[in-house]
């Protein structure tokens, strides 16, 4: 089966090649006693019913059997196929003498014996001839005027895609069970266009057109057009969807799920494109229809090409459910799987002879460049995980409890004809089995010996909710183990997903740790590390039950005490759950002097926050759960500690960000009156918020925005505070900064609305960033930059800052200098003294400098350090400046500041 793929994909580029120039389309007009049906114009029903009706073909067709279709006088064929009813097909007589053709593939292969005669064809597998009716292919039937077999779906007329067929552009256009309404971008604020799966071989046709670029977001810049659909499915089921033109020169589709799941269309030129997709598990997708090269730059990786569209850039869509076929049987020990990727029908493969915990070894022996496959991993007939794979590739399969295994060599896209791909399968027998363990019990295995160099592997399996512990001890002394965790799929358990490496390095007496949510059978790698040999390595499999902290809400406080030994090296694991999001603080009291330490983990065992260690007690800050289940994971280093007390504050998430936020006609309006909480998800990130105030401030007022990580990540932040016309206000950082940024303002009115724009950079992004942004009105006045010099320094009274009021400002680099100046009309008194305090507040409180008090002359009166405090005395009548300077430490922090008197 596995050749009908090639000739799918000559047939269809052999279409697209012929479409622009073949058909009563663009480029034919139907004549008198015609009427146009898709690709071709077809015979009027009503001749003879009225005087005078005749047929007559328009240009560039000709009559045949009371039709006009192409007289392909501009069609050129290529190799191998011949000109059939306007369409390149591949010749029947293609052969040289001797060879007969497979038709099948649509190649000529040696003649075993005689040509085949009337009624027969080559059977390419047994070298006969044998009954047309006999030698196609699944799915497939014999096409006499062509000798090749071709889907038993297509019907007169229509067009193969890919090796779907469809009905001709215009025709399915007219049958739109779905027209696209703009917009329907959620990235640009729109809303996806709903699609309803029928029922099997029942299609659904939707309709569209790429617009031209516009400004969809506000933000200056144009935009490129993407429709988007969704639609429900379930795992399980096999679709089929098409794009073609009917007007976009070239279009393509995006298909994608839940955790990740995308499939794009085939990446071949022409003005159609299809494909077929296997639903792994129940959930929304959606079908993104953009131009091919707008894609193309998608599958590159490099950066987005475009914008592209135009007012008669449009196209019709199918998609429909088929049957899913029978999986081929191949034995899991010696046998393999092949096909062509971009006949996914042909691709699902049962693996036989399998029993429980049997360790299945699948080498890509051949993947042809041009496709990017992924391999779907099913067990018991469920969805467990994918790969994506290359040639050279190894993975490593678990059989489960039923033996029951199957696999979907499925693609991600094809960018060329050659598809092929070859797996070897093959049953470990050096695996040692260690059966299932049960919940709250442990196994070990018998010593064995592992040179450097080589590798010892294990399976077990474990209930449900259950934590599994690796310890492992050799006598080899100071050699580590390096280990490598995997469940039925392929999954790394141990390293973690986020980890980024392939093993885990475990120095003796240390342990590693898994969460198993879901249960199941998993295969336990173990290597030497650091070119040690292992001598007696003994291995300890755990299994203990998380602590149930149960569900919080909202105004929760948690308090739990340990009173068992938390030893060196190890953790002991919390279950917490929340139906609504929340925001999570408090503290661990260990024994003093001795480190402890907590993280956040989802249950895939990804890492969503490390609160880092403290000695004797940790205070943690603010980690915002999403809904769902959270693992909190309290670890000692090497101190054990005799027990703990944990205490976990539960408050509101009141405000999260929603995206797409990316420009102001996006922006997510904001509440000044609590917290909002936001992400940075990626490399780079823009983020708008939109704000009132609920009155015009007083003059002696100070407002005030602050973005606040709470997560450890590489990334640098620029706030911007602007109004309704774009214009900016206030004090705004023209730096990128690390530690997130402030920006503030005077004179804020409650008739404008504000905008605030974030924008992030992070640098390997594998970790979650979480910010919290708050705003404040605080009683002061705000420096007027410029004034980095005395000429233009910013003026204050002294008597209002002894009253109460502050003076706010900000250094955002090592090179700003800050002049502030006041009168003194009086001599002061002896043993009057005024003490000025500087405060650095915001995301970064760690700033080096010093603060100067400057006589009219600009000579230094007295100085101090931030960190100290400024006395004035004995000062005489007259102009005086302060004067605020950075060192040059820490240059990528900013610095934000207030001055009181005390």
């Amino acid at each position: 089966m596995q050749s009908k793929t090639n000739l799918y994909l000559i047939l269809a580029a052999a279409v697209l090649l012929a479409l622009p120039s073949a058909g009563c389309g663009d480029s034919t007009e139907c004549g008198p006693g015609t009427v146009q049906k898709g690709e071709q114009c077809v015979a009027d029903q009503t001749i003879g019913e009225q005087p005078g009706d005749e047929l007559e073909c328009g240009a560039g067709t000709v009559e045949q059997d009371g039709a006009c279709v192409p007289d392909g006088a501009e069609t050129a064929c290529g190799p191998k196929t011949t000109l059939q009813d306007g369409q390149c097909v591949i010749a029947a007589d293609a052969c040289q003498a001797g060879e007969n053709l497979d038709p099948n593939s649509g190649e000529c292969v040696a003649a075993g014996g005689p040509e085949c005669g009337q009624g027969t064809a080559l059977d390419s597998g047994s070298g006969e001839c044998v009954p047309t009716a006999d030698v196609c292919d699944s799915g497939t039937v014999f096409d006499e005027a062509s000798g090749l077999c071709l889907p038993d779906a297509c019907q007169v007329g229509d067009v193969l895609l890919g090796g779907i067929c469809v009905s001709p552009a215009q025709e399915l256009a007219a049958q739109a069970d779905v027209e696209e309404v703009e917009n329907n971008d959620p990235a640009h604020g729109g809303q996806t266009n709903a699609l309803t799966l029928k029922s099997i071989g029942e299609r659904t046709v939707f309709t569209g057109k790429i617009d031209a670029p516009s400004d969809l977001s506000g933000d200056g810049e144009v935009d490129q057009d993407l429709d988007i659909f969704h639609f429900e499915a379930v795992a399980g089921q096999l679709l089929q969807l098409s794009v073609q033109s009917t007007g976009i020169p070239s279009p393509a589709f995006l298909v994608e799920g839940p955790n990740g799941f995308q499939r794009l269309s085939p990446q071949l030129g022409g003005a159609d494109t299809a494909r077929q997709i296997l639903i792994p598990v129940d959930g929304t997708y959606t079908v993104t229809v953009m131009p091919a090269a707008y894609a193309a730059a998608i599958v590159s990786g490099s950066s987005v090409a475009g914008p592209y569209g135009g007012d008669d850039w449009g196209y019709v869509g199918t998609i429909e459910e088929i049957d899913a076929p029978t999986p081929v049987d191949v034995d899991a020990n010696g046998g393999s799987l092949s096909g062509e990727y971009s006949t996914l029908g042909d691709n699902f493969f049962n693996l036989t002879g399998l029993s429980a915990g049997d360790d299945v070894t699948l080498q890509v022996e051949t993947s042809q460049p041009s496709a990017r496959g992924v391999l779907q991993i099913w067990a018991d007939g469920a969805y467990i995980g994918s790969h994506q794979i290359a040639q050279g590739d190894t993975l490593q399969l678990l059989a489960p409890a039923s033996g029951e295994l199957q696999v979907v060599a499925d693609w991600l896209t094809v960018e060329g004809l050659a598809t092929a791909f070859e797996i070897s399968a093959a049953v470990s027998s050096d695996t040692q089995g260690l059966g299932s363990i049960g919940a709250d019990d442990a196994i070990s295995s018998a010593p064995v010996d592992v040179p450097d160099g080589e590798s010892v592997a294990y399976t077990f399996e474990v209930e449900a909710g259950q934590l599994i512990e690796l310890k492992f001890a050799n006598d080899t002394a100071f050699a580590p183990t390096q280990i490598r965790l995997t469940d039925m799929s392929g999954d790394h358990m141990v390293p973690a997903p986020d980890y980024g490496y392939a093993y885990e390095n475990v120095p003796q007496g240390r342990y590693s740790y898994a969460y198993s949510a879901h249960g199941g059978s998993y295969r336990l790698e173990i290597r030497p590390g650091n070119s040690f040999d292992l001598e007696n390595l003994v291995t300890t499999i755990t299994t203990s039950t998380p602590v149930d902290l149960g569900e919080v809400a909202s105004g929760d406080t948690v308090a739990h005490t340990q009173s068992d030994q938390l030893d060196a090296w190890a953790s002991d694991f919390y279950l917490v759950s929340n139906t609504d999001a929340v925001v999570i603080s408090g503290e661990i009291d260990g024994e003093a002097s001795k480190q402890i330490g907590l993280y956040f983990l989802a249950e895939d065992n990804t890492t969503l926050a490390n609160r880092g260690f403290q000695n004797g007690t940790l205070t943690f800050h603010e980690t915002l759960l999403a809904p769902g289940t959270t693992l909190l994971k309290v670890t000692a280093t090497n101190q054990a500690h005799a027990g703990y007390s944990l205490e976990l504050n539960v408050d509101p998430a009141q405000q999260l960000e929603v995206e797409p936020n990316n420009g102001p006609l996006l922006a997510n309006p904001f509440d000044i009156s609590s917290a909002l909480y936001g992400s940075v998800p990626g490399s780079l990130d823009d983020d708008y918020y939109t704000f009132t105030i609920p009155a015009d401030m007083a003059a002696d007022e100070v407002f005030s925005l602050i973005v606040d990580p709470l997560d450890s990540a590489s990334a640098s932040f620029r706030c911007t505070l602007s109004d309704q016309n774009g214009d900016l206000v206030g004090v705004n950082n023209p730096h990128a900064l690390y530690n997130g940024c402030v920006t503030m303002a005077t004179g804020l009115q409650a008739s404008e609305t504000y905008f605030l724009h974030i924008e992030a950079t992070r640098q390997h992004p594998t970790s979650p960033l979480t910010y919290k942004l708050s705003a404040a009105t605080d009683m002061g006045m705000l420096e007027a930059e410029p004034n980095n010099a005395a000429a233009s320094a910013t003026s204050f009274d002294l008597s209002e800052l002894q009253a109460g009021t502050s003076i706010y400002g900000e250094l955002p680099s090592d090179v700003d200098v800050d002049y502030f100046s006041f009168t003194l009309a009086a001599d002061m008194n002896s043993g009057d003294i005024i003490t000025l305090e500087l405060e650095q507040f915001g995301p970064y409180t760690f700033q080096y400098g010093q603060i100067e008090l400057l006589d009219a002359g600009e000579n230094v009166v007295t100085s101090a350090p931030f960190y100290g405090q400024l006395q004035l005395e004995n000062l005489l009548a007259g102009d005086y400046y302060l004067k605020l300077r950075r060192n040059a430490a820490n240059p990528a922090y900013g610095m934000v500041y207030r001055i009181d008197a005390l």
